[in-house]
């Protein structure tokens, strides 16, 4: 769907002029809202406009917007419909894409691979958290970085499917907390769908197919939507080494479903 929403003076919001991927809405069974009700009027093509009453709302709550304005408007415009069928064989596609991109080790790779990212934050991390390293760049938010390899392809953005290899430790003395190079396949994270710290959300979006990178998290940073389950102390600066394996574009409808 594209949606835009109007009162009686001008637009609110609008997302009938992106070429981004439009907004998804699905269909329940059940008491329908206006959306939904003019959805089942709609085929693909088709575009209608929704006239609501501000006052009509029996909670007298009036929505931010609408103060002032006797009508609320929706414009729809229906992009294309997908039955259950087709968006679960999307599904079934794009998982076994995933598993093909999985990175798998022996345990002789993985140890090799384990010591040399401990190594990086020994050299690099430790060099950035002390303030001597060389070739630093900074994020507006204050995260320090070296980039060691540049990669290739697009930068990533929110709905990019990685697959990347980290390795994290205190900036204080260098103690690893979590080393994803010592497991035998390496980790899946999505740009923009939560569940890592704030500080990865922005570095991720610096990064392409291939990059290997070496940064400084500063604490406020640090500590929220943690991505490992290990246990890190509150307010302390970080150090990560990270390789960027693999990269997806994911249909933006699906992300709901595969990020369960």
């Amino acid at each position: 769907m594209r949606i835009q929403i109007r009162n009686d003076t001008g637009v609110l919001v609008s997302r009938l002029d992106l070429s981004a991927i439009p907004d998804t809405i699905g269909y329940k069974a059940g008491k329908m809202d206006p959306i939904v009700e003019a959805m089942l009027l709609m085929q693909e093509g088709d575009s209608l406009t929704i006239h609501i009453p501000v006052l009509n709302d029996q909670s007298g709550i009036i929505e931010p917007g609408f103060e002032h304005s006797k009508m609320k408007y929706i414009d729809l415009s229906m992009r294309k419909v997908n039955t259950r069928a087709e968006i679960d064989t999307a599904i079934v596609k794009v998982k076994a894409d995933l598993a093909k991109a999985e990175k798998k080790r022996t345990k002789q790779e993985a140890a090799t691979a384990a010591k040399f990212a401990a190594n990086q934050i020994a050299v690099y991390g430790m060099q950035l958290a002390s303030g001597q390293a060389k070739n630093v760049q900074t994020t507006p938010s204050g995260i320090k970085y070296i980039l060691h390899e540049k990669g290739a392809g697009p930068l990533l953005i929110k709905g990019d499917y990685l697959r990347i290899d980290y390795c994290g430790a205190t900036a204080q003395d260098g103690v690893s907390f979590d080393n994803s190079f010592a497991r035998l396949n390496d980790y899946t994270v999505a740009i923009g769908q939560g569940g890592i710290i704030p500080a990865w959300q922005e570095v991720l979006r610096l990064l392409r197919k291939g990059a290997k990178i070496t940064f400084f998290v500063p604490a406020k940073l640090a500590h929220e939507d943690i991505i490992t389950e290990a246990s890190i102390p509150s307010n302390i600066d970080l150090l990560y080494y990270m390789e960027v394996n693999n990269t997806f574009k994911i249909p933006e409808p699906l992300l709901p479903m595969l990020l369960k």
